[in-house]
């Protein structure tokens, strides 16, 4: 485990509070005997621990900020939003959501994992040796590079018992409001008919 982010009071808030929405169970616990953050149900947590183990085993580029500039870039010319750098920062739009969206569509996420590991190594450089002591702003854009990483993997995540049993009963749903039309149709058909008929044999007579 990478120990920048070991039993991290911020991580799970500011990297998988936003991924709620996917996975509810987003408060991460610190297991002390593995080193790890417990995996549990309905989180991200075992993601995680693999994703911080990858950073820990990779080479942080001499310029993080190339990569970010892949991702802004891809903003630009595919998604034609109106930013642009200025100097050293991108304008036009909050510096997280550039990178969120240029991200997506980064292959196998890679400029967003050199991104993160050179954060990490700055942060290092500058004496601040846990991601709960990096400063504020620095810490918020490398939790929303992790974030959106993770999202990215999401289909990764073993599907739980909960998750099956939402399955299920989304398609029990699906079926009984299958089962209610078509009753409520086939009534509709034969009232029309009825009345149909008895306005007929009305003028019959």
């Amino acid at each position: 485990m990478n120990d920048f982010f070991a039993d991290s009071d911020y991580l799970d808030h500011m990297v998988l509070r936003p991924l709620s929405h996917s996975r509810p169970n987003w408060e991460l616990r610190w297991d002390r005997k593995t080193g790890t953050y417990l995996v549990e149900d309905d989180s991200y947590a075992g993601l995680l621990n693999d994703l911080l183990t990858e950073l820990d085993n990779s080479s942080p580029p001499s310029r993080y900020h190339d990569n970010e500039d892949c991702l802004a870039e891809f903003v630009v010319k595919h998604l034609k939003w109106p930013i642009k750098k200025v100097r050293n920062r991108w304008v036009g739009m909050d510096y997280d959501t550039i990178l969120e969206q240029g991200g997506i569509h980064d292959v196998d996420q890679a400029n967003l994992l050199l991104a993160a590991a050179g954060r990490i190594h700055a942060a290092k450089r500058r004496g601040q040796i846990h991601f709960d002591e990096m400063e504020k702003s620095h810490r918020r854009m490398l939790g929303a590079v992790l974030t959106t990483i993770l999202y990215c993997r999401t289909d990764l995540i073993p599907p739980t018992n909960a998750t099956k049993r939402a399955g299920r009963s989304k398609e029990d749903i699906s079926f009984t409001k299958y089962v209610l039309i078509t009753t409520g149709m086939i009534m509709l058909v034969g009232l029309a008919w009825r009345k149909l008929l008895t306005i007929y044999y009305g003028r019959s007579r």
